[in-house]
Parts: C-alpha cells; sequence; structure tokens
C-alpha cells in the first residue's frame, strides 16, 4: 500500500481526477484545504529566527486543497495515469506537487 499525497490549486481539476479514480473504484479521498508559504519562506530564510515566525506566514499566501489516499500497489500505476492526465499543471512552477510514499501499518479503515 502507499500514500498519495497531492497539493493542487484548480479544485475543479481534482474533482475531476478524485471523480475518475473513484468510479473506476481505486481508491477515496480525505480532502483539506491548504495555502503554502514556501516561496515566502525562501524568501525569508536568511533573517529567520524564533522570534519573527510569525513574519513568515504574513506574506501573500496560495490557496490549494491537499488530498491524501491510500492506494493498493495494483491501483497506483493507474491512479498516476489519471492524475497526469487531469492535473497537468502539476508540473508547471507553482502549480501543484505530488508523493507517493510507503504505508508499513495503518488502522482505521475496513
Amino acid at each position: 500500500m502507499k500514500l498519495l499525497i497531492i497539493v493542487y490549486k484548480d479544485n475543479e481539476a481534482l474533482d475531476i481526477f478524485m471523480d475518475k479514480v473513484k468510479a473506476e473504484n481505486l481508491a477515496g479521498f480525505t480532502i483539506m484545504p491548504s495555502q503554502g508559504v514556501g516561496r515566502e519562506s525562501k524568501k525569508k530564510l536568511g533573517e529567520f529566527s524564533i522570534g519573527n515566525l510569525s513574519n513568515l506566514f504574513s506574506g501573500d499566501r496560495i490557496s490549494n486543497a491537499t488530498v491524501f489516499s491510500v492506494v493498493e500497489d495494483d491501483n497506483l500505476g493507474r491512479v498516476l495515469e489519471i492524475l497526469k492526465e487531469e492535473l497537468s499543471a502539476i508540473h508547471e512552477q507553482g502549480g501543484g506537487l505530488y508523493v507517493v510514499l510507503p504505508i508499513d501499518q495503518f488502522g482505521g479503515v475496513d
């Protein structure tokens, strides 16, 4: 099993991606709104200290959605094919990102 995490800027495209994955019974999803501060933190990294941590988060933020999914190994290839078809901006600067991580153990889902 793998954990797929996607951070993406286009909620409409994410909905299409998730609908296609669910239609093929490949995986389910948990969705959370998120805001990126990566670009802002890189600019301020040189002046970073605990005392100005709040300044790190005071800049312009980018709204995204973060999606988590536990995907069976046999389904991962097809899920990533759909991701590449429907979330094409993920390969553009600032378009988003995805990561696939191994799962050694999990619980709470039947």
